[in-house]
């Protein structure tokens, strides 16, 4: 299990400064960074440190905006890889069509060559997204998941370990 373990002085702390409903983007980069050699199976715990006591609302309060960051995150990360497999399965038959083409134009070598070079360049970066983009996507995908379903504990600055 990681732990990840953030000191704080208040619960603004926690808060982004001009709206507090949201984690600070310099927390939640910290707690992404601390993941970042998380393997598959591992779970997360983040404990919070305070110098001053927490109220019971206050640690709900916390709770929820550290996990709606992470599902705000997971969201906007699911949507971006749908809009690029849309993309990807566009571009693979647009490279399917330019190697299509080259093949049609065999009276013409000076185009034929360019049209299959086009269509090969087009369907090697669908394969690049593939193999080495979606394999990044996976990972923050798992990320994001594992760090909204994480388990968040309170405890005052003195008992830190």
């Amino acid at each position: 299990m990681k732990k990840i373990i953030i000191d704080i002085n208040d619960k603004e702390d926690l808060c982004e400064k001009y709206n507090k409903e949201v984690l600070a983007s310099s927390i939640s980069k910290y707690i992404e960074s601390e993941c970042i050699s998380l393997r598959a199976k591992d779970k997360v715990a983040i404990t919070i440190c305070s110098a001053k006591k927490l109220s019971e609302e206050d640690q709900k309060y916390l709770v929820r905006i550290i996990k709606n960051n992470y599902l705000e995150l997971l969201k906007e990360k699911k949507i971006v890889k749908e809009h690029q497999n849309i993309s990807g399965f566009i571009l693979s038959f647009l490279g399917i069509f330019f190697i299509a083409i080259s093949n049609l134009l065999e009276n013409s070598d000076i185009i034929s060559e360019l049209t299959l070079i086009i269509g090969w360049v087009i369907l090697w970066e669908v394969v690049y997204r593939i193999v080495f983009d979606d394999i990044k996507d996976r990972i923050k995908i798992q990320r994001y998941k594992k760090l909204a379903k994480c388990q968040i504990n309170f405890i005052d600055k003195k008992l830190r370990p």
